[in-house]
């Protein structure tokens, strides 16, 4: 897995770089300056999110208890979260 790289000067980003500006529209780039954007293709992020649901039905299924769904659900959320730097893709700015 990789950080995402900067679509004008290359620089590899680091995890907490790119965790930092996840949040935000526009990425600036902490070597060049420039503005990047996110890739709106980028589907197979949300892919993870869509297993919560499933393994939220199968502990469901086998009756687990209640706090321990949550546990699993809370840790289910974390992980994609901390996976979204790697997930990460980046385009240019489309200037008009």
């Amino acid at each position: 897995m990789q950080t995402p790289s900067c679509k004008y000067c290359g620089a590899q980003w680091s995890y907490a770089e790119t965790f930092k500006n996840i949040f935000k529209p526009r990425m600036i780039c902490s070597h060049c300056g420039e503005e990047n954007y996110y890739q709106s293709d980028n589907k197979s992020s949300w892919i993870t999110l869509f297993g919560i649901p499933i393994v939220l039905m199968v502990a469901l299924l086998l009756d687990l208890s209640t706090s321990l769904i949550i546990l699993i659900s809370v840790i289910l959320v974390l992980v994609h979260v901390s996976l979204f730097p790697y997930r990460t893709k980046l385009k240019k700015v489309d200037k008009k």
